[in-house]
């Protein structure tokens, strides 16, 4: 059901003993043409993933497969419907925004306001940037932005 440009979101309750998607499942997706994949439990071949250049956010890594003879696992699927993520609500459509140091979760109907936030947070940063730059000292910056 994946779409190029889809992000695969998946609540998989936090268990961390059996992979949800490892490389194999990453190049078909990725050949399908989704973007990536946010997990609330395993993943693994994080390396091999790396490699593909097909990114993947995971609560843990694990060697352990999902069909693996030893696993217990047995799952009930739901698809195109509303999930908690890592203590997170994320409907069908929400935008993911992801990087090094987390993932953030942007209800479609909020997406104009928090772009425009965003980008004025963004803005503030950038003056900030420079002024360090320039030689500046905490005091002078928190007296021209009142924070840093």
């Amino acid at each position: 059901m994946g779409q190029p440009g889809d992000i695969i979101v998946v609540d998989a309750g936090g268990e961390t003993e059996t992979s949800v998607c490892g490389e194999l499942m990453g190049g078909l997706a990725r050949n399908r043409g989704i973007r990536g994949m946010i997990v609330d439990g395993a993943g693994r071949d994080i390396d091999e993933l790396r490699d593909l250049d097909w990114p993947i956010w995971t609560r843990a890594i694990t060697a352990g497969g999902i069909g693996s003879m030893l696993s217990a696992r047995v799952d009930e699927l739901s698809i195109d419907v509303p999930i908690t993520c890592g203590g997170v609500l994320v409907h069908p459509g929400d935008l993911i925004v992801a990087d090094e140091i987390g993932v953030t979760v942007v209800p479609l109907a909020s997406a104009r306001e928090v772009l425009r936030l965003a980008c004025e947070q963004a803005e503030r940063e950038q003056r900030t940037r420079e002024r360090v730059a320039d030689g500046k000292t905490i005091e002078d910056l928190l007296r021209e932005f009142g924070r840093i």
